[in-house]
């Protein structure tokens, strides 16, 4: 937040409460993004990866039973703007997808992840589906044997 501009600096506050002085010719070239202008709400994105082996309907249907949970019982999600699910990619070692929430402001992300990410991992465990570990298969070459 800006506290205070004058012909040298301008003061601003960051959300941790820390204070930044920052030159004005430093911020005249700069490319600063502002949260607060117009609407203030936007997208959130949560990253997550389930087994090859998971049913991926059954994913999907318990995914959005948590995510409609979260979205409905946290003052922090835009009430217009439904939870979105879409898978992305068949990952590494698991197959990724992407939850979609709106935040009615910056900010507002970091409690609607945590809430999602400990709901989601708790259900996941109760029902068996399973998020994997990143596994590397190495193969060494050892010229020495034959």
């Amino acid at each position: 937040y800006i506290k205070n501009i004058t012909w040298r600096n301008t003061t601003m506050l960051e959300r941790t409460n820390n204070i930044i002085h920052i030159p004005n010719n430093k911020l005249s070239s700069a490319i600063v993004k502002n949260y607060d202008t117009g609407d203030p709400s936007f997208s959130i994105k949560i990253p997550v990866g389930i087994s090859y082996k998971s049913n991926l309907d059954e994913v999907e249907k318990i995914v959005l039973e948590v995510a409609n949970e979260i979205h409905s019982s946290m003052d922090e999600t835009n009430k217009i703007s439904k939870p979105a699910f879409k898978f992305r990619q068949f990952g590494e070692s698991s197959i990724d997808f992407m939850v979609y929430f709106k935040g009615n402001k910056y900010g507002d992300q970091n409690p609607i992840i945590h809430q999602f990410i400990k709901k989601l991992h708790k259900k996941f465990n109760e029902v068996g589906i399973e998020i994997p570990f990143p596994i590397r298969t190495l193969i060494t070459k050892n010229e020495g044997f034959k």
